[in-house]
């Protein structure tokens, strides 16, 4: 596999532990979880949820520049999704402990 290949992977990666938080935080939020990120919590005090997804999508494009010009190196992409993926498991952890379980799963009908 090329470098160009583990660059792609690495982001399509960053991407979608990003849309894994969005849904994690989203359902912390509607059930009286606080956003402790100031910079987050900016944006959803004045948009809501869209604006925690806009920063989101913000973020991504600032990657996705970086990974087009090849400035971004493949072993900081790849640190980055590591210590995300490790506080999107505290995050889940979290959630399950304070009754959350049932409405962490994407597709229940069970959610309300």
């Amino acid at each position: 596999m090329s470098l160009h290949n583990w660059m792609l992977l690495g982001y399509v990666l960053f991407i979608t532990l990003n849309v894994v938080d969005l849904f994690i935080t989203k359902v912390i939020l509607e059930n009286g979880g606080k956003e402790f990120n100031f910079i987050a919590r900016f944006f959803y005090n004045r948009m809501g949820i869209k604006g925690i997804a806009w920063l989101k999508v913000f973020i991504l494009s600032w990657f996705g520049i970086q990974y087009y010009f090849k400035v971004l190196d493949l072993y900081v992409i790849f640190y980055l999704n590591f210590m995300f993926a490790v506080v999107l498991y505290f995050m889940y952890r979290d959630a399950v402990q304070t009754g959350l379980k049932a409405k962490l799963i994407p597709f229940s009908r069970n959610r309300s």
